[in-house]
């Protein structure tokens, strides 16, 4: 199951030193779990336009939104003559890696 994972939280996390960042592995050092992860926009609400492709309140994949022919710029992305407001962020997926815990941190 994916779950979209806002930038803010995982900036928060980062500063808390709470996670490791390896590529696109994301470790929770707590709970020992690990993520996959692509990045991703929560479309938060229409700006201007109509919301043809009802995309108000869904989550989708940055590539998904260059496919239906959408810009990302910060928390906005232009999908034809459709703005709308968005937070960045990414789509976790769980790795199936093991993850063990050595030095205090994962290796």
């Amino acid at each position: 199951m994916m779950k979209f994972v806002p930038q803010a939280l995982l900036d928060d996390w980062a500063d808390r030193d709470d996670v490791v960042l390896e590529g696109s592995l994301l470790r929770l050092k707590v709970e020992r779990l690990a993520f996959r992860l692509s990045s991703a926009v929560r479309f938060i609400a229409l700006i201007d336009g109509e919301d043809t492709h009802q995309l108000v309140g869904k989550v989708k994949g940055e590539e998904r939104v260059r496919e239906i022919g959408g810009e990302v710029m910060t928390d906005s992305c232009l999908v034809g003559d459709t703005a709308y407001q968005v937070e960045p962020g990414y789509l976790a997926r769980p790795a199936t890696e093991a993850l063990t815990v050595t030095d205090g941190g994962f290796g």
